[in-house]
This record gives C-alpha cells, sequence and structure tokens, in this order.
C-alpha cells in the first residue's frame, strides 16, 4: 500500500510545478512595459531602450524566458530587481525578515485571541458574553483593514499621541539594545493588531461551532458522568476534538498573515514583503512579482501538506483512513 504521506509529498510537487508555470505566464501577460517603467513616461532613444530589454532578457520569445527562467529557478536564481537594481532573494530576505516579526505578531495575537474567545463563546452559547464575542467578530472580519488601521492612527498616534504614526523604527534614532526593542514594539503593536483582526474573528468563528459540535458529542457526556472536572471536559476532550477544522484554516491563513499583508504595510509604511509587492507591481518589476508569487504559493502548499500531515497525528479515524 502506497504511504499517504508520499503521495501528498508528490501532489504537492505537483503542485509546485504548476505553480511556476503558471506564475511567469501571468506574470508576463500583465499589461504595461518594464522598460517604460524604469526609463519614466519621457520618451528615450529606441535603442536605449532596447539595449535595457535585450540587458534582462525581454527581448527574446516567451518560450525562451520560461526556459531561462526555469533554468535559474534551478539554480537557486530569482533573478534581478529592474526597481531596485538587486538579488530578488536578497530584496525578499531583506524585508522577509520585517514581515516575518509583523506577520508573527499578528499570528500569535490572532491564534490566541481566536481560540479563547472561541472556547468562551461556546461553553456561555447564546449568553451575553457569547452575544458579545459574535458581534465583535463579525464587525472584525467586515470592517476593511486599512480603514480599521487609519482610524487607530487617528486615535492613538494622532489624537493621543501614545503611538508612532507608520514605519518600524524612530526616525529620531534609539539606543541598541533594550531601548531599540521597545522602540520596535511601539511600532509593532497597531499594524500587528490590525492585521490579526480579521484573522482572529475566523478563528473564533470556526472555533465556536466546532467547540459547541463537541460539546454535544457522547464521548463529552460520558466523561462529565464519570466526574471529571469541567475543565478537562472542555480542554482535554472537547478542544481537542474541536481543533481539527481550525487546524485547516490556520493552514490557509498562514500565508495571508506573512506575505498578504499587503494593505497593512501600506498604511502603515511597514518595509515588509507585502509592501514589496505592491510597488514591484506598479513598476512592472518581473522578477520581484514573480519571486513574490511563487513564495506565496509554496507557501500555501506547504502549510496545506503540514495540515494534512497534523490531520493524521490528531485525529487516528483520518490516519486509518
Amino acid at each position: 500500500m502506497t504511504n499517504p504521506l508520499v503521495v501528498r509529498t508528490l501532489h504537492s510537487l505537483l503542485l509546485v510545478v504548476l505553480a511556476v508555470f503558471s506564475v511567469f505566464v501571468v506574470v508576463r501577460l500583465l499589461p504595461g512595459d518594464p522598460v517604460t517603467a524604469m526609463t519614466g513616461e519621457y520618451p528615450v532613444p529606441q535603442a536605449y531602450a532596447d539595449e535595457i530589454r535585450a540587458s534582462y532578457g525581454l527581448d527574446k520569445p516567451l518560450p525562451v524566458q520560461f526556459v531561462l527562467y526555469v533554468a535559474a529557478l534551478a539554480r537557486g536564481d530569482l533573478g534581478y530587481s529592474f526597481k531596485n537594481q538587486k538579488a530578488v532573494s536578497q530584496l525578499m530576505i531583506e524585508r522577509g525578515v520585517n514581515t516575518l516579526i509583523l506577520g508573527g505578531a499578528a499570528f500569535l495575537v490572532a491564534t490566541v485571541v481566536g481560540i479563547s474567545l472561541g472556547i468562551t463563546a461556546a461553553v456561555q452559547r447564546w449568553g451575553p458574553a457569547d452575544r458579545a464575542i459574535r458581534g465583535f467578530a463579525a464587525l472584525s472580519y467586515a470592517a476593511p483593514v486599512f480603514w480599521i488601521g487609519q482610524l487607530l492612527i487617528l486615535l492613538f498616534a494622532v489624537q493621543l499621541k501614545v503611538m508612532p504614526v507608520a514605519g518600524m523604527t524612530s526616525a529620531r534614532g534609539v539606543q541598541p539594545g533594550l531601548p531599540q526593542v521597545l522602540d520596535l514594539l511601539q511600532h509593532l503593536l497597531l499594524p500587528a493588531i490590525v492585521l490579526a483582526l480579521p484573522v482572529a474573528a475566523i478563528n473564533t468563528r470556526i472555533l465556536r461551532v466546532s467547540m459547541i459540535d463537541a460539546l454535544n458529542g457522547e464521548y463529552v457526556r460520558t466523561a462529565r458522568a464519570k466526574g471529571l472536572p469541567e475543565r478537562s471536559v472542555i480542554n482535554g476532550h472537547a478542544f481537542r476534538n474541536a481543533l481539527l477544522p481550525l487546524i485547516t484554516v490556520i493552514a490557509l491563513e498562514i500565508p495571508t498573515l506573512f506575505v498578504g499583508s499587503v494593505l497593512v504595510e501600506t498604511v502603515f509604511a511597514w518595509p515588509g514583503l507585502g509592501r514589496l509587492l505592491f510597488d514591484s507591481i506598479g513598476s512592472r518589476d518581473y522578477p520581484v512579482v514573480e519571486g513574490m508569487l511563487l513564495l506565496v504559493t509554496i507557501t500555501v502548499i506547504a502549510a496545506n501538506w503540514i495540515a494534512d500531515t497534523l490531520y493524521g497525528r490528531l485525529d487516528p479515524r483520518v490516519r486509518r483512513a
């Protein structure tokens, strides 16, 4: 019998191959000319434009460009940024650290808040706490993140003056060590909260429904009949089974948090991958856009692979099937 893990891995690798082809085709068919984006709207000599096009390999037919692109990927070369005049891999590493800080903080907040509110809402179903939590989740999910971000900036940065307006560090500079860490945390707080709100809302609603189903299960009634403490019943029996649907949702949220925070990074001027993608699309910087989209796709595939694997670990029924 074929190992399910091997089948999932081969399926994921096939998806990566298809993603490479799809990303290349979609990006190269985008409207606009990267040479015009590099030289500006003013007309330039045709010979100069042709020289730029040839230097970046844009004068070759698309099939030839694709072969060269795949060969470069095989060497670990993501290309060279037209706009930033840097290797794409170097750009993504520099910006990726900043996005990991923001996305990691938002992921931690969204997971802790979502699980806590989801369990509370399920345990106190139809009570005042449940109604308040459901209202908070609906508002957090429906409100646009750029609107919430601007409101928080106006309130805490402009009116109360207790938070920085934007950026990752203070313009005046701070001493290295603890003051630098505190300055980073101060700049991180608002964008992390804004990025975490819709994700926490999804986690809350998913876990609430799943916990209600789990609390109505026969094994929960059996555990209560045995005289187990209510905390043990909720955390040890109901929560473990209710966690399975949330794993899939979290796996799909990870790429959004780490590389899809375009609006949040733009509103708060956070120098991360999301803002890099936004700027690169406007300047038709093909190598950067291709590298970013490929990163997003591979992250989604890897997250789903991890979720499938965890399903089998957490639920013996899935493992036996």
